[in-house]
């Protein structure tokens, strides 16, 4: 009996020595499974090389496609570092790290994934790899699979319509979908949003796969209405308050909040002398039409748009009462003054500061000298097309600062450069010049409606200039044009409206367009209205203000008093009136 336990207790000894031994020996070797890592096992392919041959690269690939080819991992894995021999360092690369990584760490998928891992072997010098298929053990079946991507496809939250699939191709799956609220979200994926509240919705999906059944549900939330969506029933009902009113006056309410939303509404007006920046109406001269800009903005979201509306003139009783208004309108009780600065490309030239010392409109009823210097058909400066509808007319600056850059000079410019440009008249503080035909096409507003329906004006901003005188030349001239083609104040544009470009400059960085509209609105109407009456002014402080208006010594405020002789229909009437001249800034 002894004998018998002393033999099981060597053949235990020899047996330990033999596989345990053999193990523990090479450190890199696969250690065996535990609770969390597997290695191939001998029912599956074999853990050991061939012991009687020469370890080489090839014997190497073999051994590792006998143990790895379409393996079937399920668990985390431990990868060898060398080969059965020990001479070798193996690296392994896993393509599939979604569910398996390098290192050997297993992330079940849900159906079976055939990939391919990269045995990357370095034996002494040699280096080589080889590309081995395994298996992938998923968790569960094409309907767990299904549901899964339904749930990557179909978001918690709503807020547009969305696309509820009718099929899933991989699966062959067929889906049949039903909504607890159709009103809201129905089959075809389309939502309904009537209120500002969030709403749930129970979606569910039925499967079919090969013949079998099983229901996906799904509760989404249907957002409320958003900030874009709320301004735009803020909108309509702007649309409905505006779009009755065939004119506009000084009972017209210009919402500035919305009642519901509590949104910041802004309006500004493109022309001030008849809607001001606070929003009070002052009636025109005549009959016009005016540009309201609106922008609207709720919880930082923000749209603007424009209105166009008709505007009713002052009435008159008779010729008489249009002149005494007339006059009026040019008596105004302030006269401005201000520092401003021209702008030039031309070195020396870029900034060129000015003052505007104070003028008052006194209307000048002589008919402007136009001096024709026409560009020749052909040149490469301009199109040689006619324009096939006029729309607008067209402010600009020259941008030319330097004494030379009257409107004569720019006339030279025009015949002598190659700068691919061209505009209908150029106009300074005593000439005008007309470069292309009225009805001629020009490229200067820099976008195509502006070149091909609009006059160009170019008004020149030289150092020396009189710019007050430019304004009033200016808006006489762009009067005659707005009568030649029937046109109104709400068709003379900037430069800037076309293309964004920052023109005309001076106009726009000395805040006076505005001041440039009211004096066309006042050369407007006399022209149309006042066209059989002459009028005489006469300085009654010459020494601060000269007959044409133009003030000539502005020490500090004071008053300057004129007086205008009216004749109409052999009749003469004189006027007298005051204004107070602010102090040179």
């Amino acid at each position: 009996m002894k004998k018998n336990i002393l033999f099981i207790f060597i053949l235990a000894f020899i047996l330990f020595f033999l596989y345990g031994c053999s193990e523990s020996s090479n450190p890199n070797y696969p250690t065996g499974p535990d609770d969390n890592t597997n290695t191939p096992t001998d029912n599956n392919t074999p853990t050991e090389g061939p012991v009687d041959e020469e370890v080489t690269m090839e014997t190497i690939k073999t051994w590792l496609l006998d143990m790895y080819t379409n393996y079937v991992i399920e668990t985390n894995i431990i990868f060898p570092k060398t080969d059965y021999s020990g001479k070798s360092t193996i690296e392994v690369v896993s393509f599939d790290l979604k569910y398996l990584k390098s290192d050997g760490t297993f992330i079940a998928p849900i159906l079976d994934e055939k990939t391919e891992l990269l045995f990357i072997i370095e034996l002494g010098e040699e280096t080589d790899d080889i590309f081995i298929p395994v298996i992938l053990k998923g968790y569960g079946d094409e309907f767990d699979e299904v549901m899964l991507w339904l749930d990557t496809q179909i978001p918690n939250k709503i807020s547009s319509s969305i696309t509820l699939p009718n099929n899933y191709t991989k699966c062959n799956a067929t889906l049949n979908w039903k909504s607890n609220n159709p009103d809201i979200l129905n089959t075809n994926g389309t939502v309904v949003r009537d209120t500002d509240e969030n709403q749930g919705v129970l979606l569910s999906c039925e499967i079919l796969i090969d013949g079998q059944t099983k229901v996906y549900t799904k509760y989404v939330t249907i957002l409320g209405r958003t900030s874009k969506e709320k301004i735009a029933l803020i909108k309509i009902k702007l649309d409905d308050y505006y779009q009755e009113q065939e004119y506009i006056d000084e009972n017209t309410i210009f919402y500035t909040t919305d009642e519901v939303y509590r949104s910041k509404i802004i309006w500004t007006s493109k022309n001030e002398s008849i809607v001001t920046s606070s929003l009070e109406f002052i009636k025109p001269l005549y009959d016009t039409t005016l540009t309201m800009e609106i922008s609207i903005n709720l919880d930082g979201y923000n749209t603007s748009y424009s209105y166009v509306f008709k505007v009713k003139g002052l009435e008159y009783t008779s010729t008489w009462n249009k002149i005494e208004t007339f006059l009026t309108k040019i008596n105004l009780p302030e006269i401005k003054t201000q520092k401003f600065y021209l702008y030039g490309w031309e070195e020396g030239y870029q900034l060129v500061p000015t003052e505007n010392i104070g003028y008052l409109p006194f209307y000048d009823d002589d008919e402007m000298v136009i001096i024709q210097d026409l560009v020749e058909d052909g040149s490469p400066l301009k199109p040689s097309k006619m324009r096939t509808a006029t729309k607008y007319i067209v402010i600009h600056n020259t941008g030319m600062g330097h004494p030379t850059a009257t409107a004569s000079g720019v006339n030279e410019y025009i015949h002598s450069t190659d700068r691919v440009a061209s505009w209908h008249f150029s106009i300074d503080d005593k000439e005008t010049y007309q470069e292309l035909k009225l009805g001629e096409i020009g490229w200067h507003a820099g976008e195509s409606n502006g070149n091909n329906y609009g006059i160009g004006i170019e008004s020149c901003v030289y150092a020396g200039v009189d710019f007050n005188k430019v304004m009033r030349r200016l808006a006489k001239l762009t009067a005659m044009l707005l009568i030649e083609y029937n046109l109104g104040l709400n068709d003379v544009k900037q430069h800037f409206d076309f293309s964004g470009k920052d023109c005309p400059q001076v106009i726009r960085h000395a805040e006076r367009w505005e001041e440039l509209l009211y004096l066309i609105q006042l050369e407007y109407f006399a022209q149309t209205q006042l066209k059989d009456v002459t009028f005489e002014w006469k300085s009654l402080t010459p020494e601060i203000m000269d007959d044409t208006g133009t003030v000539i010594n502005n020490p500090e405020e004071t008053i300057v008093n004129y007086e205008v002789k009216v004749t109409y229909q052999n009749e003469t009437r004189i006027y007298s009136y005051s204004s107070k001249l602010l102090a040179r800034q």
